[in-house]
């Protein structure tokens, strides 16, 4: 059962048009609104409608789907095992709940700014500041001490230097407090019997400059974002949930969760919390994750200002640029991994380094290299010729059989081997930087002519497409084509728009030539 067929759409289908193929199913089957006589057929064609929506409503389902056909193994897939443990548990008229919100982001996280401010003790003239201070800041000191000891006993991996600088600020406190105390008495003393006992004493300041080099220690240990072992890192790590997390510590982090939904099929556990979703692997450990909610306990890290990534880049350096992902699912028939932010993905290969992207949302913090002025590209052109003629592209691509990755500008796209030159070109959006050669006025070609002479006759063209089983190469000219043989001349062309510099021979003077082939080419 192919899923887009029972929605009644092509698989090149946008999403808002297979909601509007499902919603005029629905009320064509719908069994209130059904004007058959057979009520049970439109039940289970109501049953069969709402799976397929089921699959194809939802980006990653559909993305898995497509996977599956694309690799003509959808068969393991059991979508009709699948489907009769769907339609047994679902009512042909059972509401469908969305899985995005249009009029929202459903990724967007609202970071309330927390302002402090620190309380000013009301002046009190009975009590020189030097008592007053030392009072109160000891006090903080203990408290504070107190929690980031606790906090690294519980980790138990902090070093002993952490350890030493968290015990010590607790000691100062102590410290503090007792001398703020002892100066208190003496005040007192000073002011019954009239003369001074005590004053600040000569270690203050270097013993608050040592506090200072305490304070600088802590922080950047707290908020160096390339430590692993810092406090900030391993305080996040321990209470989130991380790829390759056993069911029992998520539940921990997460309580129990609101339904769980078993995929035998796909060796897949679900776990729902709201509408966001955790998924294990048959070994019962964390592969993949959807924070539709935005409830999930996700951290991997955050983003720093002004890093970027690039095709190669590891997962740590994705982090950097872009921060904790929305969402994480995983595709094991080819070991990629493939991190979303909004709507755009990062794609990383089995090793974990950046293979694709696709900037749908305009969100990645992704760079290549700037465009040069006046700089342009060709066949056989290297990436870093595109780079300079385009600057870094929209969304990568990579495809396997052939070997070939493909870069997008706008709705255009350019087309490398596996040596990484470009093979071909599709100027959709007008907006390549391509060139291969200026039009001569009055040139003319026809079957057998070389890429030279249809260059002079029609320009550098709008596109270029090689046929790799049929050793071809097609060259188009808005919608007319021009098919050059692998020895690169003329055997076909095809005059759509009319707009071909073709030589006319001893054709009658008027006579319309819409397309011409080489026979002996013929297969």
């Amino acid at each position: 059962m192919n899923l887009y067929d029972v929605l009644e759409v092509s698989q090149e289908a946008s999403q808002e048009m297979i909601k509007d193929a499902y919603r005029t199913l629905a009320k064509k089957y719908h069994p209130d609104l059904y004007t058959g006589s057979d009520k049970s057929k439109a039940e289970e064609k109501m049953k069969e409608i709402n799976y397929a929506f089921d699959i194809l409503g939802d980006p990653i389902k559909r993305r898995k789907y497509d996977e599956s056909l694309r690799k003509e193994s959808f068969k393991n897939y059991k979508t009709n095992e699948s489907f009769k443990n769907y339609r047994t548990n679902q009512k042909a008229y059972s509401s469908y709940t969305w899985y995005w919100n249009d009029e929202a982001n459903p990724y967007y996280t609202n970071r309330n700014e927390t302002s402090y401010s620190s309380k000013k003790t009301e002046n009190d003239e009975s009590m020189p500041f030097y008592y007053k201070e030392y009072i109160i800041s000891g006090i903080l000191w203990i408290i504070a001490g107190l929690i980031l000891v606790c906090i690294i006993y519980s980790l138990k991996s902090a070093s002993k230097g952490v350890r030493i600088i968290f015990w010590s600020t607790v000691l100062w406190g102590i410290i503090n407090f007792v001398r703020g105390l002892i100066f208190k008495i003496a005040y007192e003393d000073e002011i019954k019997n009239g003369e001074r006992k005590y004053s600040i004493p000569e270690w203050f300041v270097p013993s608050n400059i040592v506090l200072a080099i305490i304070i600088m220690i802590f922080f950047i240990n707290v908020y160096n974002k390339d430590y692993k072992s810092s406090i900030a890192y391993q305080i996040a790590r321990n209470n989130s949930i991380a790829i390759g997390m056993d069911k029992e510590t998520v539940k921990k982090i997460m309580g129990d969760p609101d339904s769980v939904e078993s995929r035998p099929a796909l060796d897949e556990e679900i776990w729902k919390y709201d509408d966001s979703t955790i998924t294990f692997n048959n070994e019962g450990v964390v592969k993949e994750w959807h924070n539709r909610s935005n409830n999930l306990s996700v951290y991997m890290g955050d983003k720093v200002e002004g890093a970027v990534f690039k095709i190669g880049s590891s997962k740590e350096d994705v982090v950097r640029a872009m921060g904790t992902p929305h969402y994480i699912y995983t595709i094991s028939s080819s070991g990629k991994e493939i991190w979303g932010y909004e709507y755009s993905t990062v794609t990383f290969d089995y090793r974990g380094l950046v293979i694709e992207w696709d900037n749908v949302s305009n969100y990645l913090s992704v760079y290549m290299g700037d465009k040069t002025e006046d700089a342009v590209f060709k066949i056989g052109s290297s990436k870093q010729d595109v780079i300079r003629a385009m600057g870094t592209p929209d969304d990568i691509l990579r495809e396997t059989e052939p070997s070939k990755e493909i870069w997008k500008y706008e709705n255009s796209t350019v087309t490398f081997d596996s040596r990484g030159l470009v093979t071909e070109w599709n100027d959709l959006s007008d907006n390549l930087a391509v060139y291969m050669g200026d039009k001569v006025e009055g040139a003319v070609f026809k079957l057998g002519s070389s890429k030279k002479d249809v260059i002079r006759a029609m320009g550098t063209p709008d596109s270029i497409l090689k046929s790799s089983t049929q050793n071809r190469e097609i060259w188009g000219y808005e919608e007319s084509t021009v098919t050059f043989d692998n020895k690169g001349f003329v055997i076909a062309w095809i005059d759509v728009s009319n707009n071909l510099a073709i030589d006319m021979g001893d054709e009658d003077e008027g006579a319309e030539l819409k397309f011409g082939w080489d026979e002996s080419e013929s297969d």
